[in-house]
């Protein structure tokens, strides 16, 4: 019996201790009935690292029938993968050259904004939603869409606020 102890106190020695807390402090047990946390929202947040230019934009909509095919290889991929980008905070914003390219490429924009509201993606939540859907989640619609830009695997979206 004295070599079970033994061995079990052996065995409680080796286990990882709990983490110490301040001298003076207090925790509170977990309540058991904690709610979980909530499941991954769909809302989006775009970072400054990697920030596309004003240059990009242009391109893009130069570009807009080879950028559509490139939309459509994106159906399916998940929505950490598409990143919309405000146009008023593009670096070297400039406004005449971008309703310029716009009216030049009004159908091909046209074309491309239909096609977003075909493409899926799929969500942290595993659901499959249009780029539409993405759009409406993130207080967007396809309207706002001037271009779309993919590259490494991303899908960017350009859209300007009313």
């Amino acid at each position: 019996m004295h070599m079970i102890v033994i061995a079990l106190a052996a065995l409680l020695a080796q286990a990882t201790p709990l983490p110490s807390a301040a001298p003076g402090a207090t925790t509170a047990p977990a309540a058991p009935n904690a709610p979980a946390a909530p499941p991954a929202q769909r809302m989006v947040t775009p970072s400054a690292a990697n920030q596309p230019d004003f240059g990009e934009l242009i391109s893009s909509l130069n570009n807009m029938r080879s950028e559509i095919s490139r939309v459509q290889t994106m159906n399916g991929t998940s929505s950490n993968n598409v990143k919309p980008v405000n146009v008023a905070q593009l670096s070297g914003s400039n406004p005449a050259a971008l309703s310029s390219a716009v009216t030049r490429n009004q159908a091909q924009l046209n074309t491309l904004r239909t096609t977003l509201g075909r493409v899926t993606i799929t969500t942290p939540a595993n659901e499959r939603i249009t780029v539409a859907q993405f759009l409406a989640d993130n207080k967007m619609t396809l309207t706002q869409i001037v271009g779309a830009d993919v590259k490494n695997g991303t899908l960017v979206l350009f859209y300007q606020k009313p």
